[in-house]
C-alpha cells in the first residue's frame, strides 16, 4: 500500500515574475525556430513581456505544436496525478466588466463565480477528484458594447504563478482582449480583473491496512505472457472482479458505506511507436501511472458495505481505445469515504498495482 501524496503537474505558457519561490517553466529552449533571439533570451531570462508570450503562442499554433507543447488543450492548466482534494479562492476581482469564471474537471464545466466583482473574496471551496483529471479555468467576460468573450487561462489573457514550497498557483486573469474587439480599450496588462488561487490538499490517510486486502481477477483474458500476465488487445473489453477482503473489524469499517474507484493505468515510463492507431501523433512518451485512454475508467462504485468480516467482489469493465500504448498496464484501486456532497473525507485503501495486465495491438 502507497500513501496517498498530491502534487499537481503544471504545464503551459507562464509569465515569469521576480517574486521569491516562483518559477518560470515556459515551454521553450534556446533551439526553437522561427523566434526571434532577443525574445529568446527575454524569456529564458525570466524578463518576457506580454508581447514575447504572444508572439510565442502564436508560433506553437502556426507550427501545429501546441498540445505537444503544453501536454493540455482548451482551458487546462494542470493535471491531478493523484487523487484528492482541489482548493479554489478568488482573492482578487478589480474588474468594472461583469465576468464569469468557470473551471473544467475532467468533462465537467463548474460555475465558481456568476460575477467576479460580487465575489465573495477569500472564501475557500473544495473539490474532490480522481489522479489524471485534467483541471482548467476560463473567464466569460460582459461587456458595455455587448461583446461576450472567453478568455482562457491556458492563453496570453492569463499569468499563472506558482509557488512550489507550498505548492500553490495563482490565476491573475486580464478581462480585455489582446486584439480582434473593435471599439475596446486596449488591455493594461495589469492581470488583476479576476485572481484565483488554487491548492492542493492531502487527504487523510488512514492505515488499516491489517484490516483490508484486496485483489483483482482479470476474466476471461486471450492469453497470458511468459510472465502469467493476463492479455487483452487494444480496442478491446477487459471484464474484472474487484475481490475486497475484509480481515478484521475496524471501527471506522462499521456502519460506514465506501467508495471503490479502479483506475487502469500505465505499469511504467515508455515510449511507445503505435502502427495501429489511424490518427497522429504515432509516436508518444506515457509515464508510470497515467491514466488508460477508453471507456469505464476509472470504474467507480458506491455504498459499498466494508463493516464484516468476508470477502466482497465488485465486478466492472474497461475498454480500451485505439490511442493506448502497448506494454504493462495496471489497476490503482482506492478506497473512500465520501460526505454528502461526495468530498472524500477519508482515504482507507491506495493500491497503485493492485493488478497488472498487458494489452498488446490486436495484429
Amino acid at each position: 500500500m502507497k500513501k496517498l501524496c498530491l502534487a499537481f503537474l503544471l504545464t503551459g505558457f507562464f509569465v515569469a515574475c521576480s517574486k521569491m519561490d516562483m518559477v518560470n517553466p515556459l515551454s521553450i529552449d534556446s533551439s526553437s525556430g522561427n523566434i526571434p533571439s532577443s525574445v529568446k533570451e527575454r524569456i529564458l531570462n525570466g524578463t518576457a513581456t506580454a508581447s514575447d508570450l504572444q508572439m510565442l503562442i502564436q508560433r506553437y499554433h502556426d507550427n501545429g505544436e501546441v498540445k505537444e507543447a503544453n501536454g493540455l488543450s482548451g482551458h487546462e492548466v494542470l493535471t491531478i496525478p493523484k487523487t484528492g482534494r482541489l482548493l479554489v479562492t478568488l482573492r482578487d476581482n478589480d474588474a468594472g466588466w461583469r465576468s464569469e469564471l468557470y473551471m473544467t474537471i475532467g468533462s465537467e464545466t463548474i460555475l465558481l463565480f456568476s460575477d467576479t466583482r460580487e465575489g465573495p473574496l477569500n472564501v475557500t471551496t473544495e473539490y474532490a477528484y480522481l489522479s489524471g483529471t485534467p483541471v482548467g479555468f476560463f473567464l466569460v467576460t460582459h461587456t458595455p458594447n455587448g461583446y461576450i468573450i472567453t478568455n482562457s487561462a491556458n492563453s496570453i489573457q492569463c499569468r499563472v504563478d506558482y509557488y512550489p514550497s507550498v505548492p500553490k498557483w495563482i490565476l491573475n486573469f486580464e478581462d480585455i482582449p489582446a486584439s480582434g474587439y473593435p471599439g475596446l480599450p486596449s488591455p493594461d496588462w495589469d492581470y488583476n480583473d479576476a485572481v484565483i488561487e488554487v491548492q492542493m490538499a492531502e487527504d487523510p490517510i488512514v492505515d488499516i491496512s491489517d484490516c483490508i486486502s484486496v485483489s483483482i481477477d482479470y476474466l476471461d483474458p486471450v492469453g497470458y505472457t511468459p510472465d502469467g500476465y493476463t492479455i487483452y488487445y487494444i480496442g478491446q473489453k477487459l471484464n474484472f472482479n474487484v475481490n475486497i477482503d475484509i480481515l478484521n473489524q475496524h471501527e471506522l469499517l462499521a456502519g460506514n458505506p465506501f467508495t471503490v474507484y479502479a483506475i487502469h493505468e500505465y505499469y511504467e515510463d515508455e515510449t511507445c511507436y503505435r502502427w495501429w492507431y489511424p490518427g497522429e501523433p504515432k509516436e508518444i512518451s506515457v509515464k508510470k501511472g497515467d491514466p488508460l485512454p477508453g471507456y469505464n475508467n476509472p470504474y467507480c462504485w458506491t455504498g459499498v458495505e466494508l463493516s464484516s468480516v468476508g470477502r466482497t467482489v465488485l465486478n466492472g469493465s474497461y475498454t480500451s481505445t485505439l490511442e493506448v500504448a502497448a506494454g504493462l498496464d495496471q489497476t490503482h484501486v482506492i478506497i473512500v469515504r465520501e460526505n454528502a456532497q461526495g468530498q472524500i473525507e477519508m482515504t482507507v485503501y491506495d493500491n497503485d498495482e493492485a493488478g497488472i495486465f498487458d494489452p498488446p495491438p490486436l495484429n
